[in-house]
């Protein structure tokens, strides 16, 4: 997977916790919402773009924690979603968000401003999401 520095200057990260000079690895799809921050690490192999398919993954762990639950899911399409764009949606997968049920116990655990942190994630939106998620 390529690998991406913080620009001089900027922050990246749900809750800003990667500085200047910080090395991120992302695909190039999770990437490509942050480009303004991140630059592309030299020497780094493309990655070929992903089938759009939805993709089925597995998340396991110990006793459950955070989003970090043992459950077989479809990766959600958060563009689906009215007003959320694809920047918003990469950031909700890059949070591992990739589910309806992660992004539900995610927001139990840590509450509406926990998604109101995100960037274009207003109030309003966060309530939209969390409501699309709640139709199961």
């Amino acid at each position: 997977m390529p690998e991406y520095r913080v620009r001089e200057g900027k922050r990246h990260g749900a809750f800003g916790q990667h500085g200047p000079g910080d090395v991120v690895t992302l695909t190039e799809v999770e990437a490509s919402g942050f480009l303004d921050k991140l630059e592309r690490v030299e020497g780094a192999l493309p990655v070929p773009a992903f089938d759009p398919v939805v993709e089925r993954e597995e998340i396991a762990s110990e006793p459950a924690t955070s989003t970090e639950v043992k459950v077989q899911a479809e990766r959600v399409d958060w563009t689906q979603v009215k007003g959320v764009s694809t920047e918003i949606s990469n950031a909700l997968h890059y949070m591992r968000l990739d589910s309806k049920e992660a992004l539900l116990i995610y927001f139990m655990e840590n509450g509406i401003s926990a998604l109101t942190d995100i960037p274009g994630v207003g109030m309003k939106r966060a309530r939209d999401i969390i409501a699309w998620a709640e139709k199961g």
